[in-house]
């Protein structure tokens, strides 16, 4: 017998998803087609969908690969892996957008495990510090703070359970949702449908009020308008009424109110 065993490679590496994955795994089929000629293709895995396969689930490297050339069908990389929770298993791409290296030490062997610094949180995707940029084709989203030196860009939605902190603009073309502070070191800027400026000269007397109304598309029944002065000429006491989807209506006590009046919309 030999002294020296022979090492045995294992799979080590596995993934995180990052979103459900039901629709980027793949079980791999092959066979032969009427001129005997051996064809693959990759299908749908069984029992995979949106409840089996949740964001935020481990799946191991099993050994198994798919080549392109080598594997008839395969036009990308491909490795085995495996869901330990679900028992799903089948063939990913790597480097798919819903999938991150969760970890390149673990065996398969080895169960999933708690972090035994302070917060005690299970084991998940890696922190990632860099002097450079971090670009996302879809959401940011932050369990606590989102913190940034200069700006924070979006195209789509920015999602924080905490604080969004930046040292100069927040430009998002979705939906800026924080359930903590914005602190802004420069400006908060509102797009045109939330805010405006009217003059009073076009409204109508009605009693002793003189009434204006006011076009505004992102204005909803229910939202919260709010007026002040950007230029007095025979002023009055202003309140916002008839608050409707895509309109509201200016009211002042002054029925010869010729000012300029500001207004915001709150939704």
């Amino acid at each position: 017998m030999s002294l020296f065993a022979r090492k045995v490679d294992t799979p080590s590496r596995s993934f995180l998803s990052v979103a459900t994955y039901n629709n980027d795994i793949f079980s791999y089929t092959t066979g032969l087609n009427n001129r005997y000629v051996e064809v693959g293709s990759l299908t749908a895995v069984s029992g995979a969908n949106s409840s089996t396969c949740p964001k935020g689930r481990i799946l191991r490297e099993n050994g198994r690969k798919l080549f392109p050339g080598a594997n008839p069908g395969i036009n990308s990389y491909m490795v085995g892996v495996y869901d330990a929770i679900s028992g799903i298993a089948g063939f990913i791409d790597p480097n798919s957008p819903v999938y991150t290296v969760f970890s390149t030490e673990k065996t398969y062997a080895v169960t999933d495990s708690t972090d035994p610094g302070p917060g005690g949180l299970l084991d998940q995707g890696m922190p990632i510090l860099t002097n450079s940029s971090v670009e996302a084709g879809t959401y940011v989203s932050a369990g606590s703070n989102v913190s940034a030196g200069i700006d924070v860009d979006a195209g789509r939605d920015v999602n924080a359970s905490r604080d969004v902190n930046a040292g100069r603009n927040v430009n998002a073309v979705g939906n800026v949702d924080v359930s903590g502070n914005i602190n802004l070191a420069g400006r908060l800027v509102l797009n045109t449908g939330n805010t405006g400026i009217i003059s009073m000269t076009g409204g109508t007397v009605h009693g002793s009020f003189k009434k204006l109304t006011v076009t505004a598309p992102n204005c909803r029944t229910g939202s919260i308008v709010m007026l002040t002065y950007a230029g007095q000429n025979n002023i009055g006491v202003l309140s916002a009424e008839v608050i409707s989807n895509g309109s509201f209506q200016i009211v002042s006590s002054n029925t010869s109110d010729a000012g300029n009046v500001m207004w915001l919309i709150v939704n």
